[in-house]
């Protein structure tokens, strides 16, 4: 058995009425509170922009 550690970049896209505490980051964080094996979780939110509501192709394509 190995401990190991992952460093990941996620782009996530959200419905922030829908979502808990109202971010993507947190709603992770909760759910991964209680996996077996997740030893340490910690993350950083690097930006955040809202979208309008009319979510088009333009919206969805990477910087």
């Amino acid at each position: 058995m190995a401990i190991k550690k992952q460093v990941i970049v996620f782009s996530i896209l959200f419905d922030e009425d829908e979502t808990h505490a109202k971010s993507a980051a947190e709603a992770i964080s909760h759910r991964l509170y209680n996996e077996e094996g997740i030893m340490e979780w910690d993350y950083k939110i690097k930006r955040e922009e809202e979208l309008t509501a009319d979510i088009d192709d333009e919206d969805l394509k990477e910087d």
